[in-house]
């Protein structure tokens, strides 16, 4: 019988480059062994400062490049999944302040903006969202010091009230082994938060912006095409995406680019043409998906009505602790 397996993205803009290569692509290989839960996560996105209007837009966006992608399994709206709050609500009766100061991204974030209880409570409502499903997650490095969290509250609640949540484990992908890191700045990740995007590959971009952005991408002066981020960060990052769009080790990457590239202005090209080419058929796809909003209402719909059900049995076991959420 499959594992359930939980992960989701936060709404706060298009799906990346980085995004797709080092967890959605892998998804199908996964869903051999595991039930996939998928969820577009509205709730966190309202922890930081938004406009109710572009969410709305932004959660259609997100749900239509998931879709396009073909990812397998279920995928659903978070805050339409009743359980997620209320779970969110318990798991902070029994975490310690203290805990939710410590966490990094916490510490990050309240530099730049007003500091609410939303983004304190961040971890905890991600400790809701694995813990609901009984699953093991995918998350980035980034998020490993929330993961930590969540095994260390199923473990006090099931020290003290019995065997009530399952203690997830982190699925290995290559989120975990690799970063894909900024155009202009290959010393710091691909993420979408970054002000500056002529960095970021978007999956929504059309062919030409994804060759500027390749184009501007920042090399060194050698005009050697080798793997060392430590001494060549940028062609380093570069390779690296060309072998994971391949399908290929970093050594045969390297080889074929050698051999294929006289200089970084043909490497650049090179590797625009095989991103551009993969991403052809999701284009394609998100086309339709744009034209036909209808099959997207009912994929979502499917995806939430088969994560309730988990999240229900779930709920069920919340007795042990005095609730009786799903009646």
């Amino acid at each position: 019988m499959k594992k359930n397996l939980i992960t989701g993205i936060t709404i706060s803009g298009d799906l990346t480059l980085a995004n797709y290569l080092v967890v959605i692509k892998q998804l199908k290989e996964i869903a051999k062994q595991y039930n996939i839960f998928l969820f577009i996560a509205d709730l966190h996105a309202i922890t930081t400062k938004h406009n109710p209007q572009e969410l709305k837009s932004l959660k259609l966006k997100t749900a239509i490049e998931y879709i396009a992608c073909d990812v397998p399994g279920n995928i659903f709206i978070q805050s339409e999944v009743k359980g997620h709050t209320e779970l969110a609500f318990v798991l902070g009766c029994h975490t310690k302040i203290g805990e939710l100061s410590r966490m990094t991204q916490f510490k990050d974030k309240k530099q730049a903006q007003t500091t609410s209880f939303g983004l304190m409570n961040y971890p905890v409502l991600m400790a809701a969202d694995i813990l609901l499903y009984r699953a093991d997650v995918i998350v980035g490095p980034d998020q490993k010091q929330h993961l930590e969290l969540a095994k260390t509250l199923a473990k006090r609640c099931n020290d003290q009230f019995g065997e009530i949540f399952h203690v997830p484990q982190l699925v290995q992908t290559l989120s975990t082994k690799y970063r894909i890191r900024n155009l202009l700045e290959p010393t710091k990740k691909m993420s979408k938060s970054t002000k500056n995007k002529k960095g970021i590959i978007f999956l929504s971009e059309t062919p030409e912006q994804v060759k500027y952005k390749f184009k501007i991408a920042v090399t060194d002066s050698e005009n050697k095409i080798e793997f060392d981020f430590d001494s060549k960060p940028g062609i380093s990052n570069l390779i690296l995406i060309y072998s994971l769009v391949n399908n290929l080790s970093i050594s045969d990457a390297t080889k074929i680019l050698q051999t294929n590239c006289p200089n970084y202005l043909i490497l650049k090209e090179v590797i625009a043409n095989s991103v551009n080419q993969m991403f052809a058929p999701i284009h394609l796809q998100m086309k339709k998906l744009k034209k036909d909003s209808q099959v997207v209402t009912n994929i979502l719909k499917k995806g939430k009505q088969n994560a309730q059900k988990v999240a229900n049995q779930q709920l069920t076991k919340m007795k042990l602790l005095g609730f009786n959420f799903n009646d």
